[in-house]
Order: C-alpha cells, then structure tokens, then sequence
C-alpha cells in the first residue's frame, strides 16, 4: 500500500514536470525573456566573483620582502645618518639595510621611475637621505606598520614609508569587494525570485477556473502547487542555464586580451574560467530561486481560489 502511494506520488509529480515544462515552452518567446531577465541577475554577480577571485589568487603568487624606506631630516649630516644606519641595523626586524645619500637615493627613485633626466634638472634635490630596510618575510604588515613607528621616534628620522602597503590595501579592497559581490547576490537573487513569482502569479490567475474545478472534484492545495512550483522550476533552471552561459561568452571576448596584458608583465598567471561544476552550480541555484519564487506565489494565491 505504502509502496502503491509512493508510485503515485513520483507519478503525479512526472505530469506535474511534464506538462509544466509542456506550458514554458508554448511560449517561447515570453518564456525566453524571463529566462534572460533571471539569467543577467544571475550573470552579473558571478562575473564579479569570478573576477574578484581571479585578482586574489593572482595576488596570492607575488612574491616580495617586507621593506620600509627611512627618510631621514634634511638637516642630518652624512656621518650623522650612517651613525644612525649602524644603530638600527642589528634590529631582529631587519634584514637587511642599505643607506643612500640624498644624491643616491635621488639617482635610484630616477632608475626606478623612469624620470631619470627629468629629476637630474630639478634646481634642488627634493630627496633627502634614506635607508632601504628589507624585513624578515615573517613580519606581517601590522609588524611593519609598528616598526615604522618606532623608527619615527627616533628624532633625526622624518619619515616612513611602507613600501608593500599598496598590496595591503589591495587585499583589503578585494575582500570589501567580495562583501558587496554578496550582497549584490542576494539582492539580485531575490530579484529574480520576485520575477518569477509574479510570472507563477499571472499563470494562476490565467487557471483560475481549472483550479475551481480541481478543487470541486477534490483536489488538494498541494496537489494544485506542484504545477506552479515546476512552473518557477524551468524557468529558474532556463535562466541558470542562460546566466552560465553569458558568462562563459563573456570570458570568451575578455580572456585573450587578458592574457596579452599578463604577458606584457612577464606573468605566467592563467585566467580562472568558469568550470563545468561552477556552471551547474549557477543552474542548480537558478532552479532554486525558481521554486522559491512560485512557492511565494502559489500559498497565498493558491488557497485563495475557492469554488
């Protein structure tokens, strides 16, 4: 007996699918601009996933030293800041330290920048004495951060400045973009659980009278959902679908030129696609905020129709 009812409910729920899928594709056309609708509220936030994580996985593989570049005050002989040098330099901190005049530290920020000749024209030299301390690797940024400070108690020190905190802030900003990449998701999924809900909505009102009659002969509210809630399925499955899809055309248009300018950095960092189980994952969840959306729709509109 049991076995019985269970048969027939898989039956049931085969019709259900069957002829919900039948009624979405007698429509192709509206059905197609819903399934898009879904699909670029799905596409968006995944795209800017997947760029995110590409960002801090290509991060992740700079490799650099801790270092901190000293200014010392203009006024400071050059006997005055090697005394200085020599003092600091058996700090557990550093691990290497290189002191520069200012026409040294001069010639080098030219070497670095570019701007060589332009920087010899200068009238006065606006670079005063410098050290370049190289850390540990094991100092974390705080750990720069609180050695710059106890550099700047030293009075003939003017300035510090962390020379890694632009990866620092980096970091900071990825993670401030996965943050809002979440809540986009959310807000976007929710979105698209309304779209359908309204859609499931429409196609009661359209059964309305199918609906009374079911219900005279019998049939149950639940009985009476499952149409809809498979309804709120394909379409919701159709975006998924749709949304890995223009991601993956996206990546198509972007990845060569991303490649180029990878090289041009002599990088051999390859872009992170979008992978079969990333794209199944997309229309999995597009069924879900499908069934979420009709079931939004079918308990308060469902048990509204009465005979």
């Amino acid at each position: 007996m049991l076995r019985l009812k269970f048969n027939n409910w898989i039956f049931h729920h085969r019709i259900s699918s069957a002829e919900s899928l039948s009624r979405v594709l007698s429509r192709p056309f509206g059905s197609f601009i819903i399934c898009c609708l879904i699909a670029m509220t799905l596409a968006f936030p995944i795209s800017g996933s997947l760029l995110v994580k590409n960002l801090e996985s290509l991060i992740s593989k700079v490799i650099y030293e801790p270092s901190l570049s000293v200014f010392l005050d203009d006024q400071i002989p050059e006997s005055k800041g090697r005394q200085i040098a020599e003092s600091i330099k058996n700090w557990e901190q550093i691990k290497d330290l290189e002191f520069l005049t200012a026409e040294a530290a001069l010639l080098k920020l030219g070497e670095d920048s570019g701007f060589g000749d332009l920087l010899l024209r200068l009238d006065t030299n606006p670079i005063p004495a410098t050290l370049l301390l190289t850390l540990d690797s094991y100092l974390s940024y705080e750990d720069s951060e609180a050695l710059g400070s106890q550099l700047l108690a030293i009075p003939e020190i003017s300035n510090v400045i962390i020379d890694h905190a632009w990866l620092e802030r980096l970091k900071n900003f990825l993670a401030l973009g996965y943050r809002i990449i979440f809540l986009l998701t959310i807000s976007l999924g929710l979105a698209a659980a309304i779209v359908i809900s309204s859609m499931v909505k429409l196609a009661i009102e359209n059964r309305r009278e199918e609906i009374v009659v079911i219900k005279l002969v019998g049939g149950s509210d639940a009985f009476l959902r499952r149409p809809f809630l498979y309804m709120g399925l394909w379409y919701g499955f159709g975006g998924g679908v749709l949304a890995s899809n223009l991601v993956i055309f996206a990546e198509a248009l972007v990845i060569s030129q991303v490649d180029a300018l990878l090289l041009s950095y002599q990088s051999e960092y390859k872009f992170i696609s979008l992978r079969v189980v990333e794209a199944v994952n997309i229309a999995v969840l597009g069924g879900v905020l499908g069934i979420l959306g009709a079931w939004g729709a079918v308990i308060r509109h469902v048990p509204q129709i009465e005979p």
